[in-house]
């Protein structure tokens, strides 16, 4: 471990919460509660997946429905890797924190019955709370936001990148050590509770749904300053991204399938049936799987989503989607949309207990860069806002009623200088490289090939080049070593299941049910397989 030049700028806070979506906004107003909040985000308060989150929150609240129904669904989704305790407490605790946040003025959309409910792939029932159609994350983020802001005793840094995990001498949390890109100086924050609430990793993939800030950095500092990790080769792709030439990527939301549209190939034929059951409404892995497919027989690039079947209208139900439709020069009133897969989801992530407890001392997560073994190999739709909400509340509760232990030290997993510099080319050139090993469809050669590559190329630009403002080095650093990481989990299991698929080992093993999960301390890298609460 190195300790930290003497030269810079302290400052103390009770807590530090880094991430601004729903589950780093809702741990912060929690926290605040007992006492003052540092609350850190990579660039603006709504800079993160919960403000691009289409579909909804899933959450048990009819009467046709019910909690073990919802338990089943998750679990057939993970594939037999959810952890049944984790699942249990999301969906049991779920509807309590979904009411929380209509009290907090969240707006769910109604129907004659009461707040309206959709459905969508994987689940058997209508659960999904909506708002503003199809703008549910943006609704809870900008209500939370503007919570946090008129809060007095919330302290809210924008523009400001993370750097490391600062640890103690006998390795426990005490803070973060981060970029200011305003002030262009690095800054220790030192907290008593550290939560780290990044969100997900999808900007490792050129084709993603993500947002720019999606560069998984909680995950890797948390790994560089030995925190456990989790099923990191669980990457979840969505299957409908609308897919045009010389148009961006964009998410068409699960919903809109929930709606009554169908998945058909260019000669307007359902390839979804009979692979499932469900059809078009499987879950995400095997939509994905069935799309490609298709993709692979017919020789196209895109499938088609047909909205003339749906049971509401496209403009009414979902006004962000038909705008942004038509902008791309697509009226779905009178022609299928294009999509294709894209990456979309982390499953894996920073181990967690139940109350975020990381295997650091003080260092807590929640949200997409944790993994409590709620997902699963695959995640089931709209369950990701309802783990944000559920377990950013159990983080707070856990750190409100733990005792801190007093530490010493403002050390560092990390070498200080970087001997080279890297540009923002190199880290698409390098995107590319690891979508191409590390998409949909995996293979022993590619992995390997990748695996070399990344492991050279983090030995070569290692350090902690942010440290003076080097942050495209240190950006590069970051998605070669997250990148690493992913590929080798997915050399190691040899199986497919879930969002993992092994073209050469394309079947799914029993003797494969098991967590794979992974921690560094002093440069020794340690691999082991956990089937402890499946």
């Amino acid at each position: 471990m190195q300790r930290l030049p003497d030269n810079l700028e302290v400052v103390e806070f009770p807590y530090l919460v880094i991430g601004a979506g729903l589950a780093g906004l809702n741990a912060a107003f929690k926290l605040a509660t007992r006492d003052k909040v540092l609350l850190v985000c990579k660039e603006g308060l709504v800079d993160s997946n919960t403000f691009y989150a289409q579909g909804g929150i899933a959450a048990v609240l009819s009467r046709e429905d019910t909690p073990e129904l919802h338990i089943k669904d998750t679990l057939t989704a993970g594939a037999g890797l959810c952890h049944a305790d984790s699942v249990k407490i999301l969906v049991e605790e779920g509807p309590v924190r979904v009411r929380e946040l209509i009290n907090l003025g969240v707006f769910f959309d109604h129907d004659e019955q009461g707040i309206a409910l959709t459905r969508e792939g994987g689940h058997s029932r209508q659960r999904i709370l909506h708002a503003r159609g199809d703008a549910t994350g943006r609704e809870i983020a900008l209500v939370l936001t503007h919570l946090v802001s008129k809060r007095e005793d919330i302290t809210v840094w924008t523009n400001t990148e993370l750097l490391e995990i600062v640890l103690s001498e006998n390795g426990q949390a005490r803070g973060a050590l981060f970029y200011s890109k305003e002030n262009k100086k690095a800054v220790v924050v030192l907290a008593q509770a550290v939560v780290i609430a990044t969100g997900g990793a999808g900007q490792l993939y050129i084709n993603n749904t993500n947002p720019s800030v999606a560069t998984g950095d909680g995950v890797t500092v948390a790994y560089r300053a030995g925190a456990k990790l989790m099923d990191l080769e669980f990457f979840q792709f969505h299957p409908t991204v609308f897919c045009r030439p010389g148009f961006p990527r964009f998410l068409v939301s699960e919903a809109v399938r929930g709606e009554g549209a169908l998945l058909v190939n260019k000669k307007g034929e359902r390839f979804m049936v009979g692979r499932h059951p469900l059809a078009e409404l499987a879950p995400r892995d095997v939509v994905v799987r069935g799309i490609l497919a298709e993709l692979e027989r017919s020789g196209e690039d895109v499938v088609y989503l047909r909205t003339d079947t749906m049971r509401s209208e496209m403009a009414e139900r979902f006004p962000k989607i038909y705008q942004m439709l038509k902008q791309a020069g697509v009226d779905p009133r009178r022609e299928w949309i294009p999509v294709a897969p894209a990456a979309h989801y982390f499953m894996g992530g920073i181990q967690t207990d139940t109350f975020g407890t990381t295997s650091i001392p003080g260092l807590y997560a929640c949200g997409e860069a944790a993994c409590t073994g709620v997902h699963g190999a695959n995640r089931l739709a709209s369950n990701s806002l309802l783990e944000a909400a559920v377990f950013s509340h159990r983080v707070a509760e856990k750190i409100i009623h733990s005792a801190t232990p007093k530490s010493k030290g403002i050390l560092i997993n990390n070498d200080l200088e970087s001997p080279l510099a890297a540009t923002p080319e190199m880290a698409k050139v390098f995107k590319e490289k690891f979508e191409n090993a590390c998409s949909t469809i995996r293979s022993k050669e590619p992995l390997a090939k990748l695996i070399a590559f990344t492991s050279n190329d983090v030995e070569k630009y290692r350090g902690l080049p942010g440290l003076k403002g080097d942050l495209d080095t240190q950006h590069y650093l970051n998605i070669c070593t997250l990148s690493r990481l992913i590929a080798q989990a997915a050399l190691q299991r040899e199986e497919s299941r879930g969002a993992h698929f092994r073209s050469d080992y394309p079947e799914t093993s029993e003797d494969w049910r098991k967590n794979q999960i992974l921690w560094c301390h002093e440069g020794e890298e340690t691999w082991e397989w956990n089937s402890t609460g499946l």
